[in-house]
C-alpha cells in the first residue's frame, strides 16, 4: 500500500511538473470556493481519479483506462494546464514562498482521497471507465462545467484544503511556526 500511495504522489508531482454549476452572485459555488478555483480544483479531481484508476485497476479494463487516461490528457491538455496554472497561482497568492509545496501536498492530497476510493469503491475501475468515456465524449469549454457537477460534493468537503485568497489565517499560521522572531 505504501509504495502504492508513494507512487501516486510520485505521478502527482510529475504530472504538476509536466504541465506548465455556475456561480452565485458572490461569486462562489456551493463548495464555498471562488469560483475559477473551484473550476479548476474539479478538473484536477477528475484528472487525478482517472490517473488512479489508470495506475491502480487491473484485470480487462486496465488497458482501457490507461488508453482513455491518455487520451484524456491529450484531449483536454489546454484545460488541464489552465487548471494547473489557475490553482498555481492561487497557492502562490495564499502561500508565498511555499506555495509548491503546499501546491504538491494539494495534488498528493487529490490522488490520495481517489486511490481511497479506488479501495472503498467496488465498482471503482467500471464507475471510472464509464467517467472517462462521458469526458473523453465533452468538447473542451464543457469540462469545467462537468466536473462541477460531478464534484460538488467532493468540492464542499475540500473547501477547507484550498484557502480563499489572502487567508489572513493562514499567514498568522505560517508566522507561528516560524516562530516570534520570523519576518515577513
Amino acid at each position: 500500500m505504501r509504495k502504492h500511495v508513494a507512487g501516486l504522489a510520485l505521478a502527482a508531482a510529475f504530472l504538476w511538473a509536466a504541465e506548465g454549476l455556475a456561480e452565485d452572485a458572490s461569486g462562489m459555488d456551493a463548495g464555498g470556493m471562488d469560483g475559477n478555483i473551484a473550476r479548476a480544483a474539479s478538473v484536477r479531481m477528475l484528472q487525478s481519479e482517472l490517473m488512479v484508476a489508470a495506475l491502480g485497476c487491473h484485470g480487462d479494463l486496465r488497458a482501457t483506462l490507461v488508453s482513455n487516461y491518455n487520451h484524456f490528457v491529450r484531449q483536454f491538455s489546454p484545460a488541464l494546464i489552465h487548471s494547473a496554472d489557475t490553482l498555481r497561482g492561487h497557492f502562490r497568492e495564499t502561500y508565498g514562498a511555499k506555495h509548491r509545496i503546499r501546491f504538491d501536498s494539494f495534488l498528493t492530497h487529490l490522488a490520495n482521497r481517489a486511490s481511497l476510493n479506488s479501495i472503498r469503491e467496488a465498482t471503482y475501475c467500471k464507475d471510472r471507465a464509464r467517467l472517462a468515456k462521458t469526458a473523453l465524449g465533452l468538447k473542451g469549454t464543457d469540462l469545467a462545467s462537468f466536473t462541477i457537477a460531478t464534484y460538488t460534493k467532493s468540492l464542499a468537503e475540500l473547501a477547507d484544503d484550498v484557502p480563499a485568497p489572502n487567508d489572513r489565517r493562514l499567514a498568522a499560521r505560517e508566522k507561528e511556526h516560524k516562530g516570534p522572531n520570523a519576518s515577513k
